[in-house]
């Protein structure tokens, strides 16, 4: 009996120890970590579904839990699906309530995520046919041009081209609202919807180098008028000659009138309801294809107009499981395509687009136009055709996903299916064979091809004998080794390929192996040679018995038969000996024969040079022993020989002070030697012509005397008295005019500087809002940008000293950005932001930065640049320095706006008591200790009742 007593003891020791273990454990150890540092952290709390207690259960309620916890706690978030709980910044105290608290059943840390995007792309396949080509261009929309009629289109962002006109992406507009010729977006809606058409950045559209109209017909909150879309359809029309467009994009919808808030749905065709479906049948008479989103007031039976419009293609939407989306669709679908979570342009706006993300039909729409300019652009780079609209809906509608609704399949576009199955055009085949004429068993021989279609299925090589039977077959190129090529005669190689449409095509090419093959040994071609006595060899191999090798050569004037040996065998090397031959350029070639009748030459004629005289050197000036009264001289010469020079040395007091290698001959050529000093000196030319003869001249002697100037002399005398004049001695010297040497002055650079005082009176969150590359930059530098923001500040003047320094000179200009920190405490992070003009340099290509301790950040080519520095301490300086190789005005420093300097000071620890998880412990100790008492008091009683028992059990 006491042996269960010990054991229940021990069991309900343990049970105490688990209560110590489950008030820990509830809770993330990050918690724990996070308040350690902050006053509060974010938590997200999973309560029990109801509370049991001893004598009764009760539901549990998220605002009793959330009253608890005092006014001052904020909730964020609250769940009932996923589990019953809350969300919000906590801080220790209230921690400790949630963990004393029974009704909770976890606390979690709130981490933060990252969004992951969702690839249209790759869904619709634009992204693998955009990498094909046919006949050489990529299939990317080249040269057709979508009318986007919406919000205008926010052409400076750099995936939409970053410029408005001839020559970039969104290539003309008008805005309706305004009257005027600027389509810029000033809500954001029409930007996401040209993304999504024409991308070609950070944002990559269905039809990347597709041409975009941009018609304004909606206002910064994306309201209009039917007549402004009207209009906006007819300025499509108008100018679809004039800018190629072949495609409407309408992500718009009529509005009810009864119910404003609501589309005017349709389950049959509205041609006769609406003006912009009129508007739209009209372009389609223009051989144009209009494409509409359905709507999203998620309708399962009709959809909005003007996509119920006869000649309008009504798009629909889903999900990136092609799963239907809750938006509008019906009978009068005619395609599905990706519309929820669409990550495209963003731009500054009201539109729920302006941050990037967008859902609904609207983005399902311009999917569609962007596969349609792929398959025009296709069409009429494959045979110079111009698809018609319906053509356009027949091979989407052969392609692609079926995807049902309520009864209704239609199908989820898919560029690459749609195009496949335009393609009636053969791959285009080509063999390339490395000679037409390979000799017997000495050249190796190189079989390559290619066969070029979008859609390639199959390529094959086929090659023969001379005789006509398969030697062997491959599908990729082949090089065949000359211990291979041992049969002579014809080979015949043929090219087969089609594609996945089974189009087919065939080309054929022969190849020749020669017998006997004689190939020219020495000299070898273009050998230029200083001997009269030579020897010419010849070497042959046949694939039969050997007759003889024959010379041909025109050392007496024509290429003739000189000589013949006999031979015997398969393999042959031969020599021909020649003495006394004069000077000249000649050529040869062998010839040989073999028992089956089978005669060739080496393939082409050798020629070379003999070459014995040696270079004739003449000396012009300056002449031998005269003097020289400057320090610079020029040493003039000129040189001849049979053939040609490769060089000529200047010999100066007998040493080679420099080298010409290129002399044109029988002409004065010259060598100039500046700084001679006064003294006597020698001279000469030694030159080699191309057989290595050489040849120096005479050696002349010179003297330079340079008299130093004494400066001018005094005033002349006055004119004489009235005697006769006198004539001047025929004896007398007539002194030549001193020569003087000018001195270049030399440059002196320019020099401007420039020192910002003023103080930025701005918000910084709104800054960073408005400078867009600044926030690129400290996302880039920090991973994201909502709480990063809210720790950084600007240094205040008296914390920062910035002043730039620009020096200009002949063919470079180098910019100094110092900046000075004179806080009164370290900072953690150091930030500086600065957008370099255009004028100074195009693209950060072309400069060369020098920032020593940054991290350098080029947040745009155009150039933008950040530089960052950890753990900066006051009186620090920083120079950043900017070099291109180009001397611009220094008046450019002007141009230069005032960098933008962040810092991020160290976070404080605060104070405040830390052992809350020591509190924590001792309030469970107390707790486990009269736990532990009751026991002892429990098991008292027991036992002084048991030994009463054994007792009176004894007396029996």
């Amino acid at each position: 009996m006491r042996w269960k007593i010990l054991v229940i003891f021990i069991l309900i020791f343990f049970i105490s120890l688990k209560v110590i273990e489950s008030d820990n454990d509830k809770v993330d150890d990050t918690v724990f970590e996070a308040l350690e540092a902050n006053q509060e952290v974010p938590v997200v709390v999973q309560l029990k579904e109801s509370n049991n207690g001893i004598f009764v259960t009760s539901e549990v309620e998220t605002s009793d839990v959330v009253e608890d916890l005092g006014e001052d706690f904020e909730k964020k978030n609250e769940y009932g699906n996923v589990f019953k709980g809350f969300s919000g910044n906590i801080t220790a105290e209230q921690l400790e309530i949630l963990k004393d608290d029974n009704r909770v059943e976890r606390i979690y840390f709130d981490y933060k995520v990252k969004a992951l995007t969702f690839n249209t792309t790759v869904l619709l396949n634009t992204s693998v046919i955009n990498i094909k080509t046919i006949n050489g261009i990529n299939i990317t929309g080249k040269d057709q041009t979508v009318c986007v009629v919406d919000t205008g289109v926010d052409y400076n962002n750099l995936s939409l081209g970053a410029g408005f006109g001839a020559g970039y992406k969104v290539l003309a507009g008008y805005d309706t609202i305004n009257n005027d010729g600027d389509p810029l977006d000033g809500n954001g809606h029409g930007s996401h919807i040209a993304g999504i058409i024409a991308g070609n950045g950070q944002i990559k559209g269905m039809a990347p180098d597709a041409g975009i109209a941009a018609f304004r017909a909606l206002d910064n909150s994306g309201g209009g008028t039917s007549s402004d879309v009207v209009q906006g359809i007819d300025w499509c029309i108008g100018n679809s000659t004039a800018y190629n467009i072949t495609v409407i994009s309408l992500s718009l919808a009529l509005i009810n009138d009864s119910s404003p808030n609501n589309e005017a749905i349709f389950s049959t065709q509205c041609d006769g309801n609406d003006i912009v479906v009129n508007a739209a049948n009209k372009a389609r008479e223009n051989n144009m294809s209009i494409v509409a989103a359905a709507g999203n007031d998620g309708n399962t039976i009709g959809i909005a107009s003007p996509a119920c419009g006869s000649n309008v293609t009504a798009v629909s939407s889903v999900n990136k499981q092609d799963s239907p989306s809750s938006y509008n669709s019906g009978n009068l679908t005619s395609f599905w395509a990706p519309g929820e979570d669409i990550y495209s342009v963003s731009s500054s706006g009201s539109s729920g687009c302006a941050d990037g993300l967008c859902s609904g039909t609207s983005m399902a729409a311009p999917h569609v136009a962007g596969i349609m300019v792929l398959l025009l652009q296709y069409k009429k780079f494959e045979n110079g055709t111009t698809l018609k609209p319906v053509q356009i809906i027949e091979a989407l509608n052969k392609s692609g996903i079926n995807v049902t609704r309520s009864g209704v399949i239609r199908v989820r576009v898919d560029a690459y299916d749609a195009i496949r199955l335009l393609d009636t055009q053969p791959p285009f085949v080509n063999i390339n064979l490395s000679t037409l004429d390979a000799y017997f068993n000495s050249s190796n021989m190189t079989i390559n091809f290619s066969a070029i279609d979008p859609f390639l299925d199959y390529s094959l090589i086929n090659v023969t004998y001379p005789n006509g039977t398969q030697w062997f077959n491959s599908t990729a190129n082949v090089t065949i080794p000359f211990s291979n090529l041992t049969i002579s005669g014809n080979y015949t190689v043929a090219l087969f390929s089609n594609d996945s449409l089974n189009n087919k095509n065939l080309t054929v090419k022969s190849f020749r192996i020669i017998t006997p093959a004689v190939a020219l040994g020495y000299p070898s071609n273009f050998l230029n040679i200083s001997n009269n006595n030579l020897t010419i060899n010849c070497s042959v191999k046949s694939q039969f018995d050997l007759v003889n090798l024959s010379l041909h050569h025109n050392f007496n004037g024509n290429l003739l038969f000189n000589q013949t040996t006999n031979l015997t065998g398969r393999n042959n090397f031969t020599n021909f000996t020649f003495n006394n031959l004069n000077d000249g350029m000649y050529s040869y070639n062998c010839i040989s024969s073999d028992n089956s009748n089978n005669t060739f030459f080496s393939a082409s004629n050798y020629t070379f040079i003999i070459d014995t005289a040696n270079p004739g050197v003449n000396l012009l000036s300056p002449s031998n022993a005269s003097t020289q009264t400057s320090s610079t001289v020029t040493f003039n010469y000129n040189v001849t020989d049979n053939f040609n020079i490769t060089s000529c040395s200047f010999i100066f007091d007998g040493s080679t002070d420099q080298t010409n290698t290129t002399i044109a001959q029988g002409i004065s050529q010259s060598f100039v030697k500046p700084s001679i000093s006064n003294g006597d000196h020698t001279w000469a030319v030694r030159c080699s012509d191309f057989a290595n003869n050489l040849n120096t001249s005479l050696t002349y002697n010179v003297t330079v005397s340079v008299v130093a100037d004494s400066g001018s002399p005094g005033g002349g005398g006055g004119g004489g008295g009235g005697g006769g004049s006198k004539k001047a001695s025929s004896s007398a010297v007539v002194s030549e005019p001193e020569s003087k040497v000018v001195e270049e002055v030399p440059t002196i650079p320019k020099v401007e500087e420039k020192t910002y005082e003023e103080e930025r009176n701005k918000d910084l969150s709104k800054l960073i809002e408005e400078v867009a590359n600044l926030k690129k930059g400290l996302e880039i530098l920090f991973n994201e940008i909502s709480s990063i923001k809210e720790q950084l500040r600007e240094p205040s003047p008296q914390e920062l000293s910035t002043n730039r320094k620009i020096t200009s000179s002949l063919g470079k200009s180098t910019l100094n950005l110092i900046v000075k920190f004179d806080g009164e405490k370290s900072v953690e992070d150091f930030i500086i932001y600065d957008e370099v003009p255009k004028d100074f340099a195009e693209d950060s290509s072309l400069i060369n930065v020098n920032a020593e301790g940054a991290r350098i950040t080029v947040i745009e080519a155009d150039p933008v640049y950040m530089f960052s520095y950890k753990n900066v301490n006051p009186e620090s300086e920083y120079s950043i320095e900017y070099n291109i190789n180009k001397e611009v005005d220094t008046e450019i420093i002007n141009e230069f706006r005032r960098p933008i300097v962040l810092v991020k000071d160290f976070e404080e620890e605060p104070v405040r008591e830390q052992p809350f998880k020591e509190d924590s412990n001792v309030k469970v100790y107390i707790f486990i200790g009269g736990v532990l008492l009751l026991i002892f008091v429990i098991l008292g009683i027991m036992f002084h009742r048991l030994e009463r028992v054994e007792r009176k059990e004894g007396l029996r």
